[in-house]
């Protein structure tokens, strides 16, 4: 994304410093700048290895704020998934071609490995200094909330894990504090901006930015407010 004149962008260190829970979805870490899953060709390879590499610089760096116990949060689920394994497909590639005629993709998939390894150090961190979200007294607005909404919310194709990290931002947002989401799957944005309309909440209670490159962040406002009226 590049960046527009009137758009807000913060760093990750930015994020750490604000003054409520910022909580990440699984695919700022796992689908950053959302590359997808998909097999590069060979001719992109170390452009990948690149891209992977800087990831695993993304992942340490956060993996250090979290155990600064700093405001970076996620739910239980997201970490069922950044657990369940990797989002890249290229060890298949490796073996199907020959790592040793290959070098380039034999690099690709150490970095791949080493992100990995990174990814579980990330996730244990989150555990380890209890940055995991647990709903306490807030349950039953939780409950209220996923009973209400949760029509609308089937309407942007959300999953499990979606609908669990995005209404606990909203319940926090309407029992607590101000959160901020950070996401790269824009169904859940889709979903944060019909929500903020229908339930009267206010767009700094609750606001949502993805990554738009390594180490940056992107604010995404609604536009134009008519357009997620429920009629």
């Amino acid at each position: 994304m590049e960046n527009a004149e009137n758009d807000e962008f913060k760093t990750l260190e930015e994020l750490s410093l604000e003054n409520c829970p910022v909580l990440f979805d699984t695919s700022v870490i796992v689908q950053p700048l959302r590359k997808g899953k998909s097999d590069l060709e060979y001719k992109q390879v170390e452009e990948k290895t690149y891209f992977v590499n800087e990831n695993l610089k993304f992942i340490r760096q956060m993996t250090g704020y979290i155990k600064e116990k700093k405001n970076f949060l996620t739910v239980r689920s997201v970490i069922d998934e950044l657990s369940r394994g990797n989002a890249y497909g290229y060890k298949k590639g490796v073996k199907k071609r020959g790592s040793f005629r290959n070098r380039p993709l034999l690099k690709l998939c150490r970095a791949i490995r080493a992100e990995e390894k990174e990814r579980r150090k990330l996730i244990d961190s989150f555990l380890e200094n209890e940055r995991i979200i647990k709903l306490d007294e807030e349950k039953e607005v939780y409950s209220i909330v996923y009973n209400k909404y949760l029509g609308i919310l089937e309407e942007f194709n959300l999953s499990d894990t979606d609908i669990n990290f995005f209404l606990t931002g909203i319940t926090l947002a309407m029992t607590s504090t101000p959160v901020i989401l950070v996401s790269n799957d824009f169904g859940i944005l889709k979903a944060r901006n019909r929500m903020l309309v229908n339930a009267c909440l206010d767009e700094e209670s609750i606001r949502f930015y993805c990554r738009s490159n390594f180490l940056e962040f992107r604010l995404l406002k609604i536009r134009n407010k008519n357009f997620y009226t429920k009629t």
